[in-house]
Order: structure tokens, then C-alpha cells, then sequence
């Protein structure tokens, strides 16, 4: 007898969760965007900002810092996002913006090691003018 196994949506979702949160590159993001539609409140920032780290993993820089802004929108409390669009705008050279995510990391953690490097090494490349 010929038995053909269906996933059901509950365990699909389960799946999508585990790829999202603990996959990598292209199909960590497929999962990460199907669950979009699921999530809420700290949790679908948690997933934007998941999904924001596999682009920046990858060098899409502009798709990485759409998804740290949603999940900073949603959750302004949620640390990671601030230090994780700063690596992303240092990459982009937006120096300046990097280092107004840096502080607000610091405001949450001010203990919080990554955002502090970040900061110094976007400080450091922003051009301040000549003296006169």
C-alpha cells in the first residue's frame, strides 16, 4: 500500500521556525519571509532581524538594513538590530548613521563589546573637516 506523508501546517511552521533561526544563507531567508506572515510583536522582530543577518552574511547590505529598521521599529528595546544595521551602514560608508546606531545599542547595553567597536571604527572614518 502506497502512503503518501503531507506535512501539516503546524509542523511545516515548526520547520520554517528552525530554518529561519538556526539555517543560513537563501534558505534560512525563504524561511525567515514565510514566517514573516506568522509572527508578531518580539517575535516577528526577532525575525526580521534573523533574517536581516543572513543578508548581511551575504553583502546585501540594502535588504540587511530594511530588516534591522522593521525589527527596530517593532522592538526598539531589541539590541541587535542597532549593532547589526551600524556593521551594515559601516559597509555601506554611512559612518555618521553607523554611529547614531552604535549609541543607541550603548543607551540598551552599555556594556554591549560589539557596538562599542563599531562605533570607534565608524568614528574613526567619518571626514571631519580641515581647521581653518
Amino acid at each position: 500500500m502506497l502512503s503518501l506523508s503531507v506535512g501539516t501546517p503546524a509542523s511545516a511552521q515548526q520547520n520554517d521556525r528552525d530554518v529561519c533561526f538556526k539555517g543560513s544563507g537563501q534558505q534560512a531567508i525563504a524561511a525567515c519571509t514565510r514566517r514573516i506572515s506568522q509572527a508578531t510583536g518580539k517575535n516577528l522582530a526577532i525575525v526580521y532581524y534573523s533574517r536581516g543577518y543572513e543578508y548581511l552574511k551575504l553583502r546585501q547590505l540594502d535588504l540587511a538594513i530594511a530588516d534591522f529598521t522593521q525589527s527596530i521599529r517593532i522592538d526598539p528595546s531589541f539590541l541587535n538590530p542597532y549593532v547589526s544595521r551600524c556593521l551594515s551602514l559601516r559597509g555601506k560608508g554611512e559612518f555618521a548613521k553607523a554611529v547614531t546606531d552604535a549609541n543607541s545599542a550603548l543607551r540598551i547595553d552599555p556594556n554591549n563589546r560589539e557596538a562599542r567597536t563599531c562605533l570607534e571604527r565608524a568614528q574613526q572614518r567619518i571626514p571631519y573637516p580641515a581647521p581653518n
